[in-house]
């Protein structure tokens, strides 16, 4: 038996021979290694393993208490007593608390011997525990690792009885993960069954019951439908202490296996079906015996009786005796290359009929491959032979047919073309090879698509649906070529059908229609004008009767009080007092004709073009206090307040101070009008960056949301009945429409409805710089001065053309005049004019079609360039449509110098005044 090793810690030599010598007596068979100081004592410790360590708890610079923690660092499971001769009863309990094993007193060293028996015994009962631990660790790891990895479900239960001892449900006290895998039943740890399946089968409950109850296992397949339909193929078998009542369950989940199992029955249900249903015979060959065995569908195609009598040899016998030879050869052929054998041949049966059959079959073999037998079916196709007979006879005349077809389609004088399914041509007419491939002598075989690479995708949709069947027709389409020409189609496209009736391809029709529509669109252009042209003279004319019947109404009565008064003035028999009011009266009457006839002309200026202004610098705070002045006394007349509210430096503005009054004197006038006794106007000037607001609102009338859209127009009233309130012409709002535009700004009309009166706002442009408010020099000339600006000059006719470029040269701007408007297009981003100046009568491209064609380029392009149409169409609806088509401004010919000069500078400084507003 192998000595004990033991390590002493000691400096004293005597005392460690009496603890060897101790030792020894006491029948302890040990090797004792003596240390004195720390190092050695650590590197024994590092170097050799001990069984025992014994240590003076007093050493010169090193003590027991150190010892005992480097020894439980070192080797934590080795016993250490400490033998001591100074040790009290506190240091002993100490040094047991810091983990010594025990303690000797050197007085007292017949303790030495059962406290070494006694620590040694202990040290190797905790090894055998730590051992055992171990043991348990692994076998718990290797039991769980199993647990986890097993592909079968598997889980212990606790099963549950009631009072009478009958079981009821089960809990899950454990599952692994194939359990929730198998059977889809997830988190059911400590859960029951009845839990976690509600509708659970009572099968399940009474089987495992009976298992804890007997104490014996059972396998069993069973299937769950509350649990989806699976099936499980199950182990269970009692565990543990019987009063546990837990059993462990081992199961697979079978549901695959019986889905094939049910699979194959219905495989082979369904093939007894399929082979009755399509007159499939099968048969075979037993090499051994040399008999053949015929089903009775396959002995009734032969026309023998059905069973095992005859061989192989009598078999071949009843083929027609052409098709013996090569049946023979494919057989044979079949059989060396271990292959399917599918040949067709006739047969003459008993009573002498001759059937066509099909026949399938595969050779078996032996271990040494040699042929153990056959396997195969029979078809009678006796009637499939007839019909491909007889279409083989309709093909020969449908292609005959196609030939006359493609005849036909090749010398018809309209574009049609005949495709496959692949869309490859067949046949393609005259017509169409000159409309669509001009560059192919032959299209036979070669893909539409390829030939017209530029066929939009609506069409080869449509394609594809009649290769399905459908017909399909546009009454007009529009075909737009990849190199940017196009035309207007009509056309029809039908499937054709093969000799089996699928469909074979498609037959297309095409007809260029473009001369037809452009024909149509000019008729309907022109029907769209002369309705357009019916509707604006039956509005003119409506208009112009309400107009002539109010103008009558409004002239008229004025007269009668200055005629009335007129006569008994001459009568001479009025007092001093009412021959006053008399010519009071009559003058009042008197200015309102001049008014009325006053806007009368200025409307006929305005429509003819001939409106001029005298422009200068103008003080707008000084002119609105003005046309106040005229109008104070009516306002006073009927209690009216009117307050004003003028922003300090607003600026000036370069117009007419005459006729911007008058746009003034006649909102106040229509507020005055319009606004009842005691109400309020208010009139507000302010600057809003490049431009001057005037705003005028009312507490009157108010504007309907109907009218509101045509409160600018000529000659509209919002009542122009027999029974209307308010006099006047409705001529004011257009005037001052007219004259604000002549002076470059706007104006603007709102209303929150009758009743809740109206605002009226203007803005026009302030002038570039207010320097030129204290130029003396004549306005008049200095609007005449062009210096600087460029003006793009276009018209068809030679003289005007040459009259407008000299006088604008003249005037000091720099010209470039052409003939046509096409030539602008071309010009117009390299001259980048300030002005364009544009006729509107011109052949090819009118100034509209120009102006629209402008418009829609990029503003570096010249696409915003002020334009201006010169025109001789000098109606209301041209200047409209002027408008409408991009032009800013619209002026008639014959034109007066001076107002084409004051016209572009009028244009040329609103459009920078924008610009640098917008900026």
């Amino acid at each position: 038996m192998t000595a004990l090793r033991f390590l002493l810690l000691e400096d004293n030599p005597l005392d460690a021979e009496v603890v060897q010598v101790t030792l020894i007596d006491g029948g302890i068979d040990c090797d004792l290694q003596r240390m004195e100081t720390r190092a050695d004592f650590v590197a024994a410790l590092e170097t050799n393993e001990f069984d025992l360590i014994l240590a003076d708890y007093t050493l010169p610079g090193f003590d027991g208490i150190s010892a005992l923690e480097i020894a439980r660092n070192l080797c934590p499971d080795t016993p250490f007593i400490i033998v001591s001769a100074s040790l009290g009863e506190e240091l002993a309990i100490d040094t047991l608390k810091q983990g010594a094993t025990d303690y000797v007193l050197k007085q007292r060293l017949e303790r030495l011997v059962p406290a070494v028996s006694r620590a040694l015994r202990e040290a190797q009962e905790h090894l055998e525990r730590k051992r055992a631990e171990a043991a348990l660790r692994q076998s718990e790891a290797q039991y769980r690792m199993l647990f986890e990895s097993i592909d079968e479900g598997f889980c212990i239960c606790e099963m549950l009885f009631d009072q009478n001892n009958q079981p009821v449900d089960y809990r899950f006290l454990q599952v692994n993960p194939a359990f929730e895998k198998l059977t889809g039943l997830q988190q059911a740890t400590d859960k029951t069954a009845r839990e976690l399946v509600p509708n659970l089968e009572p099968f399940w409950v009474e089987v495992y019951g009976k298992v804890v109850q007997t104490g014996k296992p059972i396998r069993f397949e069973n299937q769950s439908i509350a649990m989806n339909g699976r099936w499980f193929d199950v182990n269970a078998f009692p565990i543990g202490d019987p009063k546990t009542h837990q059993l462990a369950i081992l199961f697979t989940n079978t549901s695959a296996r019986k889905q094939t199992e049910a699979a194959l029955r219905n495989s082979a249900e369904r093939l007894s079906m399929a082979l009755a249903a399509s007159k499939l015979g099968d048969w075979s060959w037993d090499a051994a015996t040399d008999l053949v065995t015929f089903s009775d569908q396959a002995a009734k195609i032969f026309g023998i009786p059905p069973g095992p009598y005859m061989t192989w040899g009598q078999i071949q016998t009843l083929l027609h005796e052409d098709d013996q030879e090569q049946a023979r050869l494919q057989v044979e052929q079949a059989i060396a290359q271990h292959s399917d054998y599918d040949i067709e041949y006739r047969v003459i049966q008993l009573g002498g009929s001759e059937r066509w059959v099909a026949a399938k079959g595969r050779a078996q073999y032996g271990p040494s491959e040699h042929v153990i037998g056959m396997l195969g079916v029979v078809q009678d196709i006796t009637e499939r032979k007839q019909t491909e007979q007889e279409r083989e006879h309709l093909l020969a005349r449908v292609q005959s047919a196609n030939q006359t077809l493609q005849r036909f389609i090749e010398h018809t004088p309209t574009a049609v073309v005949m495709l496959d399914q692949e869309m490859r041509y067949l046949f393609a007419s005259r017509r169409w090879m000159q409309e669509y491939a001009p560059t192919y002598t032959d299209l036979r075989g070669l893909s539409h698509y390829e030939v017209m690479n530029d066929i939009p995708e609506h069409w080869r949709a449509v394609h594809q649906r009649c290769l399905a069947g459908a017909t399909e027709r546009c009454e007009e389409d529009y075909y737009a070529r990849a190199d940017g020409s196009g035309h207007w189609l009509h056309w029809e496209i039908l499937p054709w059908y093969d000799s089996g009736g699928d469909v074979g391809g498609i037959i297309l029709f095409t007809e260029n229609i473009t001369e037809r529509k452009r024909a149509n669109q000019e008729r309907e252009r022109l029907l769209e004008r002369e309705r357009a042209a019916r509707e604006a003279a039956e509005t003119a004319n409506r208009v112009k009767d309400e107009f002539l019947a109010v103008l009558s109404h409004e002239l008229r009565s004025p007269l009668n009080p200055i005629l009335g008064w007129s006569r008994l003035l001459q009568t001479r028999k009025l007092d001093a007092a009412k021959t006053t009011e008399a010519l009071k009266v009559i003058e009042r009457n008197a200015k309102l004709q001049s008014e009325l006839i006053e806007d009368l002309l200025d409307i006929s200026r305005i429509l003819s073009g001939k409106l001029s202004l005298n422009v200068g610098s103008v003080n707008l705070t000084a002119t609105i206090q003005a046309a106040m002045e005229t109008v104070r006394l009516a306002a006073e007349a009927k209690s009216l307040e009117i307050r004003t509210a003028f922003a300090p430096d607003v600026g000036q503005i370069w117009g007419d101070a005459s006729r911007l009054q008058q746009v003034i004197w006649n909102l106040l006038s229509n507020a005055i009008k319009f606004t009842p006794q005691g109400g309020r106007i208010e009139i507000e000037l302010q600057r809003l960056s490049a431009h001057a607001q005037i705003v005028v609102t009312d507490t009157g009338k108010g504007i309907s949301s109907d009218f509101l859209p045509y409160v600018f127009d000529y000659f509209r009233q919002a009542d122009s009945t027999t029974t209307r309130q308010f006099g006047g012409l409705g001529l004011g709002l257009a005037i001052v429409h007219h004259l604000v535009e002549l002076h470059g700004g706007t104006v603007q009309a709102n209303s929150p409805g009758e009743g809740q009166g109206a605002t009226f706002t203007i803005k026009l442009p302030l002038m570039l710089s207010q320097s030129l408010a204290n130029q003396d020099s004549d306005p008049i000339e200095q609007s005449l001065e062009l210096s600087g600006i460029k003006v793009l000059v276009v018209d068809d006719d030679t003289d005007t053309r040459e009259f407008v470029a000299f006088l604008l040269e003249q005037a000091g701007a720099s010209v470039i005049a052409i003939a046509s408007a096409g030539e602008v297009l071309t010009v117009l981003p390299q001259l980048k004019p300030d002005v364009l100046l544009s006729d509107i009568g011109m052949p090819e491209m009118d100034g509209y079609m120009l102006l629209q064609r402008v418009r829609t380029l990029s503003s570096e392009l010249g696409g915003q360039t002020p334009a201006i149409a010169l025109t001789a169409y000098a109606g209301e609806i041209d200047y409209q449509r002027a408008l409408s088509a991009g032009f800013q401004r619209h002026l008639a010919k014959p034109i007066e110098p001076e107002e084409l000069i004051r016209t572009i500078m009028s244009l040329r400084m609103t459009h920078t005044l924008s610009t640098k507003e917008t900026g």
